[in-house]
């Protein structure tokens, strides 16, 4: 189930000129897997804070610059001819991924899982 469409997405784009649609729509499925992962389930209907999320994820894949993602620092020396590139842990390497404030915004959405040890009193 997609959580947002490619008309959210080219929404939140400063350029929609040049989007390969395709492209837009695999990505908007890889996003949309990883927020319902995240939620830990599947939302319908679809809050609108869990739509605007979905689609910043794919718009902020779209608009980095395939050799910019989650670089930290570039180096370039002249001869003999070095480049290097340094990432950050996690980096996403062109995949949808989710900030902070995205996990800010979905946590009223998000179910919990009840995890440890607990105990109850039985009448």
């Amino acid at each position: 189930m997609l959580l947002a469409s490619l008309t959210d997405v080219l929404d939140r784009l400063i350029d929609d000129e040049d989007v390969d649609e395709d492209r837009a729509a695999a990505l908007l499925e890889e996003a949309s897997a990883l927020v319902e992962a995240y939620l830990g389930h599947a939302p319908n209907p679809v809050p609108d804070p869990v739509r605007l999320v979905t689609a910043r994820m794919v718009a902020r894949v779209l608009e980095a610059p395939e050799q910019s993602f989650a670089a930290t620092s570039t180096q370039y020396t002249a001869g003999p001819f070095q480049q290097q590139v340094s990432y950050s842990q996690g980096a996403s390497g062109g995949a949808p991924w989710l900030t902070a404030s995205d996990k800010t915004m979905l946590a009223p959405f998000r179910r919990r899982r009840m995890r440890g040890v607990y105990s109850m009193t039985m009448s």
